[in-house]
């Protein structure tokens, strides 16, 4: 899912650094400071970010509380909801699938599924291709704005949703453009990939990414958000005014607010900042796609989500910075945020995730704790 002063007395630092063999001690430094600080003075609960540059190993810093109540420390390998991020899995996927001539990219979305009974019942049915669902373009609303559905999941915290309940509501609304025509973001358009991907595989499309991408990237940690309670992952605070309809913890008498399962191929993984930036740091060095699939999944579409200038690939954001461009992925769910970007030019992937969703806290977007990670790291 996605939406879009330092005061040293507040309390004490609490700061984790996971060393690892080879990694340049003034960076750990500087993220080390940076993060206790930034942390301290906005007030949230905790922050984690790995980094990973050139051919060093990883290194991952931790600042603040995976619970506020008992003052629990958040862990390197704790883990937090992902938000959108995992699209990229998806859109890795589709690209394997198309590399392998099981589908292509232009295809017409009605040949994968417009056999269903309500297939011409969805907005622009006819029109839409897999390549507009990557890049959003297809025109399909979001589907857990519309009807009851922010009320049910509220309602009915235990419901396990399947796919076509979360498409119905979006049948027979109005599109909101032609496809193919500009960007609009929403996760009905992964929901419509993910179907047609489990059409072509003829089963889930969760075992094809840990084969195809977690287990060859080494990403142990990352793991489908199926259920209310999910072992090893930590307390999140949703913001004030949450279009979810609560705030505060997410997680009550070990249960999580609402069924995290629902966001289903929109997002829909817990896991960590190392495993997230070995993903993109491997995606981006070619250890997953070819070439040619890796060149498509950087072409973009204007998408102004976070700057102006934005852009948006298959399943990839890409974003400018004072360091280059970067490719990645941000990511929200209720009570946690997640950045994850590449950076060519520099050599760097950096991912950062915070228990909590609340950019008022933050004082802005996360992905500024990005950009200010990359220019201390760069000017080492």
């Amino acid at each position: 899912m996605n939406i879009n002063k330092l005061l040293w007395g507040c309390f004490l630092p609490v700061l984790f650094v996971i060393p690892v063999a080879g990694q340049h001690p003034k960076q750990v430094a500087a993220v080390q400071f940076y993060l206790d600080s930034v942390r301290q003075a906005c007030g949230f609960p905790a922050v984690r970010a790995t980094v990973m540059a050139g051919n060093q190993a990883p290194f991952t810093v931790v600042s603040g509380y995976a619970n506020l109540e008992n003052k629990t420390p958040l862990k390197a390998n704790d883990l937090l909801l992902s938000g959108s991020t995992p699209k990229l899995f998806y859109a890795t996927l589709t690209l394997l699938l198309a590399e392998e001539g099981r589908l292509n990219l232009d295809d017409k979305l009605s040949r994968y599924l417009g056999a269903q009974s309500w297939f011409l019942r969805l907005p622009n049915a006819t029109d839409i291709t897999l390549r507009q669902l990557l890049n959003h373009t297809a025109g399909v609303p979001e589907y857990y704005e519309l009807g009851d559905c922010i009320k049910r999941l509220r309602e009915e915290p235990d419901k396990n949703w399947s796919l076509e309940e979360l498409i119905a509501y979006v049948l027979d609304q109005a599109p909101l453009n032609k496809a193919g025509e500009k960007f609009g973001y929403a996760d009905t358009h992964y929901l419509l990939l993910g179907m047609a991907l489990e059409k072509v595989l003829g089963h889930s499309v969760h075992p094809e990414i840990k084969r195809r991408i977690l287990k060859p990237l080494g990403m142990r940690r990352t793991i489908p958000s199926q259920s209310r309670r999910i072992k090893g992952l930590v307390c999140g605070y949703s913001m004030p005014n949450s279009p979810f309809g609560f705030s505060g913890a997410t997680i009550r008498d070990g249960l999580f607010v609402i069924n995290p399962q629902v966001e289903q191929m929109g997002g829909g993984y817990v896991s960590t900042t190392e495993d997230w930036v070995r993903f993109i740091y491997g995606l981006m060095n070619g250890r997953i796609l070819s070439p040619k699939s890796l060149e498509a999944m950087k072409t973009g579409v204007a998408a102004p989500i976070t700057a102006a200038d934005d852009q948006y690939g298959l399943g990839m954001q890409i974003r400018l910075s004072p360091k280059g461009t970067g490719f990645g992925h941000g990511g929200w769910f209720p009570g946690y945020l997640t950045e994850v970007e590449y950076f060519p030019e520099a050599g760097i992937a950096i991912a950062i995730q915070f228990n909590t969703d609340d950019f008022k806290q933050l004082k802005g977007h996360p992905r500024k704790y990005t950009l200010a990670l990359l220019k201390r790291l760069t000017d080492q």
